[in-house]
């Protein structure tokens, strides 16, 4: 059983002149390249995050991720105002049971791990700023 327990939250971010990407890699390390900034640095105000799933089964069972090659990520205004979707690419998760991200892990004797999965928003130039989330179908299968 594959539950969510959370969404990828890119944070607040605007973007300048030039279009640019904001990247939450699945240990939580994100980026800011091209034009694009968080508007409130050093302020709370929206913490970007990997998508975080658990999954149960049976204990020291192998499983394989199955990720989509893009999702749309959803924003948000500081006004509360929902924004045109954005594209988010390069989704990569990474399995509390395994060293290094990959597609893959491996059940604990209780039957349990957990998966995070980090991407990249594209933001075009002179975007409005927002807080963007993105909401990740997985499929888990057994190997």
């Amino acid at each position: 059983m594959v539950t969510k327990v959370g969404d990828l939250q890119f944070g607040a971010v605007v973007s300048g002149e030039r279009e640019g990407a904001v990247t939450v890699n699945w240990d939580g390390q994100t980026s800011y390249r091209g034009g694009t900034q968080m508007p409130c640095p050093g302020a709370p105000c929206g913490k970007p995050s990997p998508a975080l799933f658990t999954i149960r089964g049976a204990p020291g069972a192998s499983y394989s991720i199955e990720l989509p090659s893009y999702v749309l990520a959803i924003g948000r205004s500081p006004a509360g105002v929902a924004l045109p979707p954005l594209l988010a690419t390069g989704l990569i998760a990474k399995a509390e049971s395994r060293s290094g991200a990959g597609n893959s892990g491996q059940l604990d004797e209780q039957g349990y791990d957990r998966i995070q999965i980090g991407g990249t928003l594209i933001l075009p130039a002179r975007a409005a700023a927002g807080t963007y989330s993105a909401d990740i179908l997985v499929a888990v299968s057994y190997l």
